[in-house]
Protein backbone atom coordinates (compact mmCIF):
# COMPACT_ATOMS: atom_id res chain seq x y z
CA UNK A 1 0.00 0.00 0.00
CA UNK A 2 1.45 3.35 -1.05
CA UNK A 3 -1.00 5.67 0.72
CA UNK A 4 -3.75 5.69 3.31
CA UNK A 5 -6.41 8.28 4.00
CA UNK A 6 -6.34 9.00 7.74
CA UNK A 7 -8.88 11.79 8.10
CA UNK A 8 -11.11 14.22 6.23
CA UNK A 9 -12.65 17.52 7.22
CA UNK A 10 -9.53 18.89 8.94
CA UNK A 11 -9.93 22.65 9.37
CA UNK A 12 -7.39 24.10 6.94
CA UNK A 13 -9.09 27.48 6.33
CA UNK A 14 -7.11 29.62 8.84
CA UNK A 15 -3.84 28.41 7.32
CA UNK A 16 -5.01 28.95 3.73
CA UNK A 17 -6.08 32.49 4.59
CA UNK A 18 -2.72 33.19 6.26
CA UNK A 19 -0.79 31.86 3.26
CA UNK A 20 -2.80 34.06 0.90
CA UNK A 21 -2.01 37.08 3.08
CA UNK A 22 1.75 36.36 3.06
CA UNK A 23 2.80 35.47 -0.50
CA UNK A 24 6.38 36.60 0.22
CA UNK A 25 6.96 33.33 2.12
CA UNK A 26 7.04 31.23 -1.05
CA UNK A 27 10.37 30.12 -2.55
CA UNK A 28 12.69 31.68 0.03
CA UNK A 29 14.89 28.55 0.24
CA UNK A 30 15.49 27.26 -3.30
CA UNK A 31 17.33 23.97 -2.61
CA UNK A 32 14.37 21.73 -3.53
CA UNK A 33 13.39 23.92 -6.48
CA UNK A 34 16.80 23.98 -8.19
CA UNK A 35 17.14 23.23 -11.89
CA UNK A 36 17.06 19.50 -12.53
CA UNK A 37 15.10 18.71 -9.37
CA UNK A 38 11.82 16.80 -9.85
CA UNK A 39 10.25 19.63 -7.81
CA UNK A 40 11.57 22.41 -10.07
CA UNK A 41 8.09 23.32 -11.38
CA UNK A 42 6.56 23.68 -7.90
CA UNK A 43 6.81 26.24 -5.10
CA UNK A 44 7.53 25.74 -1.41
CA UNK A 45 7.59 27.30 2.03
CA UNK A 46 10.12 25.59 4.28
CA UNK A 47 8.76 25.38 7.82
CA UNK A 48 11.25 23.02 9.46
CA UNK A 49 14.39 21.27 8.23
CA UNK A 50 18.17 21.26 8.56
CA UNK A 51 19.85 24.57 9.39
CA UNK A 52 21.08 25.80 6.01
CA UNK A 53 23.43 28.53 7.30
CA UNK A 54 26.60 26.53 6.65
CA UNK A 55 25.43 25.39 3.22
CA UNK A 56 24.51 28.91 2.12
CA UNK A 57 27.89 30.25 3.25
CA UNK A 58 29.92 27.56 1.48
CA UNK A 59 27.69 27.04 -1.54
CA UNK A 60 28.09 23.30 -0.96
CA UNK A 61 24.76 21.51 -0.47
CA UNK A 62 26.09 17.95 -0.61
CA UNK A 63 25.39 17.28 3.09
CA UNK A 64 22.01 19.03 3.24
CA UNK A 65 20.04 15.78 3.36
CA UNK A 66 22.33 13.99 5.83
CA UNK A 67 21.40 13.26 9.46
CA UNK A 68 20.51 16.37 11.45
CA UNK A 69 18.31 17.86 14.14
CA UNK A 70 15.73 20.02 12.33
CA UNK A 71 15.18 23.67 13.24
CA UNK A 72 12.21 25.98 12.78
CA UNK A 73 12.55 28.30 9.80
CA UNK A 74 11.28 31.92 9.94
CA UNK A 75 8.02 31.02 8.16
CA UNK A 76 6.93 28.99 11.20
CA UNK A 77 6.85 32.14 13.31
CA UNK A 78 4.94 34.04 10.62
CA UNK A 79 2.29 31.32 10.37
CA UNK A 80 1.02 30.52 13.89
CA UNK A 81 -1.96 28.87 12.19
CA UNK A 82 0.37 25.91 11.59
CA UNK A 83 0.66 25.01 15.27
CA UNK A 84 -2.67 23.26 15.86
CA UNK A 85 -2.22 21.27 12.65
CA UNK A 86 1.37 20.16 13.30
CA UNK A 87 1.01 19.39 17.00
CA UNK A 88 -2.41 17.87 16.46
CA UNK A 89 -0.71 15.34 14.19
CA UNK A 90 2.05 14.65 16.70
CA UNK A 91 -0.51 13.99 19.44
CA UNK A 92 -2.90 11.97 17.28
CA UNK A 93 -3.31 8.49 18.77
CA UNK A 94 -3.43 6.96 15.29
CA UNK A 95 0.02 8.34 14.49
CA UNK A 96 1.79 8.27 17.89
CA UNK A 97 4.50 10.74 16.93
CA UNK A 98 7.85 10.43 18.71
CA UNK A 99 10.00 12.92 16.81
CA UNK A 100 9.16 15.78 14.49
CA UNK A 101 11.15 16.09 11.27
CA UNK A 102 10.92 18.35 8.25
CA UNK A 103 7.79 20.32 7.41
CA UNK A 104 6.95 22.07 4.15
CA UNK A 105 4.10 23.72 2.33
CA UNK A 106 4.13 22.78 -1.36
CA UNK A 107 2.20 24.49 -4.15
CA UNK A 108 1.68 23.04 -7.62
CA UNK A 109 -0.02 25.42 -10.04
CA UNK A 110 -2.48 24.38 -12.76
CA UNK A 111 -0.84 22.47 -15.60
CA UNK A 112 2.33 21.75 -13.61
CA UNK A 113 3.75 18.51 -12.27
CA UNK A 114 6.32 17.08 -9.89
CA UNK A 115 8.31 14.65 -12.00
CA UNK A 116 8.61 10.95 -11.14
CA UNK A 117 11.09 10.41 -8.32
CA UNK A 118 11.94 8.53 -5.13
CA UNK A 119 12.82 10.64 -2.08
CA UNK A 120 16.28 9.68 -0.88
CA UNK A 121 18.70 10.61 1.91
CA UNK A 122 18.64 10.12 5.65
CA UNK A 123 15.61 12.29 6.35
CA UNK A 124 13.44 10.65 3.71
CA UNK A 125 14.07 7.20 5.15
CA UNK A 126 13.98 8.12 8.84
CA UNK A 127 10.52 9.74 8.98
CA UNK A 128 7.04 8.89 7.75
CA UNK A 129 5.24 11.51 5.66
CA UNK A 130 1.78 12.89 6.31
CA UNK A 131 0.12 15.16 3.77
CA UNK A 132 -2.71 17.58 4.64
CA UNK A 133 -4.48 19.05 1.62
CA UNK A 134 -4.99 22.81 1.93
CA UNK A 135 -6.15 23.34 -1.66
CA UNK A 136 -6.85 20.82 -4.40
CA UNK A 137 -9.16 19.83 -7.22
CA UNK A 138 -10.37 16.50 -8.65
CA UNK A 139 -7.74 16.65 -11.43
CA UNK A 140 -4.78 16.72 -9.01
CA UNK A 141 -3.31 13.24 -8.68
CA UNK A 142 -0.49 11.57 -6.81
CA UNK A 143 0.57 8.75 -9.12
CA UNK A 144 2.46 5.54 -8.40
CA UNK A 145 3.37 2.88 -10.96
CA UNK A 146 0.12 0.96 -10.51
CA UNK A 147 -2.16 3.33 -8.61
CA UNK A 148 -3.06 6.97 -7.98
CA UNK A 149 -5.24 9.07 -5.74
CA UNK A 150 -6.93 12.45 -5.72
CA UNK A 151 -7.76 14.27 -2.49
CA UNK A 152 -10.04 17.06 -1.31
CA UNK A 153 -9.07 20.04 0.86
CA UNK A 154 -9.11 18.93 4.48
CA UNK A 155 -8.03 15.36 3.68
CA UNK A 156 -5.07 13.90 5.54
CA UNK A 157 -3.01 11.10 3.98
CA UNK A 158 -0.09 8.94 5.02
CA UNK A 159 1.99 8.22 1.94
CA UNK A 160 5.11 6.40 0.86
CA UNK A 161 7.96 8.36 -0.61
CA UNK A 162 10.27 5.36 -1.03
CA UNK A 163 8.31 4.18 -4.08
CA UNK A 164 8.51 6.13 -7.33
CA UNK A 165 5.76 8.73 -7.47
CA UNK A 166 4.80 11.90 -9.28
CA UNK A 167 2.20 14.63 -8.80
CA UNK A 168 0.11 16.02 -11.66
CA UNK A 169 -2.20 19.03 -11.54
CA UNK A 170 -4.46 18.94 -14.59
CA UNK A 171 -7.05 21.16 -12.90
CA UNK A 172 -7.49 24.93 -13.02
CA UNK A 173 -6.72 25.68 -9.35
CA UNK A 174 -3.60 25.33 -7.19
CA UNK A 175 -2.74 22.23 -5.22
CA UNK A 176 -1.34 23.21 -1.81
CA UNK A 177 -0.30 20.61 0.75
CA UNK A 178 1.24 20.69 4.19
CA UNK A 179 3.75 17.84 4.43
CA UNK A 180 4.76 16.91 7.97
CA UNK A 181 7.42 14.27 8.61
CA UNK A 182 7.07 12.31 11.84
CA UNK A 183 9.05 9.49 13.39
CA UNK A 184 6.71 6.93 14.94
CA UNK A 185 7.38 3.85 17.11
CA UNK A 186 6.09 1.45 14.46
CA UNK A 187 8.04 2.82 11.53
CA UNK A 188 10.74 0.51 10.21
CA UNK A 189 12.70 3.20 8.38
CA UNK A 190 16.45 2.91 8.31
CA UNK A 191 17.82 0.30 10.66
CA UNK A 192 21.42 0.39 11.82
CA UNK A 193 23.46 -2.38 10.26
CA UNK A 194 24.76 -4.85 12.86
CA UNK A 195 28.44 -4.66 13.57
CA UNK A 196 30.53 -7.47 12.16
CA UNK A 197 33.13 -8.90 14.57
Amino acid sequence: MNYLKIASGVNFVPLLLAINRKPHLWDQHPYRLRKGSPHAFSHDIVIRYKDETENKASGDWSNYTTEHEPIWYPAYYELPELQPLIFGLMGDGRICGERLGGIWLFKLEPGKRVLPHIDRGWHATHYEKFCLYIASNPWCRVCYADDSYSAQPGDLYWFRNDAEHEVINDGNTDRIVLVTCIRTPLYEGVKAKPEVH
